[in-house]
C-alpha cells in the first residue's frame, strides 16, 4: 500500500451503520441500521467464500474461519459454503444458487436477540 502511496484506514469501522449510504434506511432506526449494516457485511462475506470456493477451494476454509471469529458470518454458514458442490458451474451466483446465506433483516434481528452464533 505504501509503495503506490495509499494509505490504510486504521480506524475503520465496517459494520459502523454510518456507512449504509443507500437513502432507504435513513428512516430505520439506530438499532435496525446496526442489523442492516450487519446483514448486507454478512452477504458480501459469503459472496466473496462462494466466489473462493469456485476458483481457489483451498483457501475457503481459512478465509471463512477469519469471518467466522469476527464475528461477520455464523459457522452455519460457512458450513453451507463448505457443503456447495465442487464442481458448481463458474455461472454459479450467490443470489440464484446459494439464496439461503441471503437472511432477511428479520432473520438476522432473530439471531442477534437469540444470540445465535451458528
Amino acid at each position: 500500500m505504501v509503495a503506490v502511496g495509499s494509505k490504510t484506514l486504521e480506524d475503520f469501522q465496517v459494520l459502523d451503520p454510518k456507512h449504509l449510504g443507500d437513502p432507504t434506511y435513513l428512516s430505520y432506526t439506530e438499532e435496525n441500521r446496526v442489523l442492516k449494516a450487519k446483514e448486507l457485511h454478512a452477504n458480501r462475506c459469503l459472496s466473496a467464500l462462494t466466489f473462493l470456493h469456485r476458483t481457489r477451494y483451498h483457501q475457503v476454509l481459512g478465509v471463512g474461519r477469519s469471518f467466522v471469529d469476527r464475528g461477520w458470518i455464523t459457522e452455519r454458514e460457512l458450513a453451507e459454503v463448505m457443503s456447495l458442490p465442487k464442481d458448481s458451474p463458474k455461472d454459479l451466483t450467490v443470489a440464484s444458487k446459494a439464496g439461503a446465506f441471503f437472511k432477511p433483516l428479520s432473520t438476522v434481528q432473530e439471531d442477534h436477540e437469540m444470540g445465535d452464533d451458528g
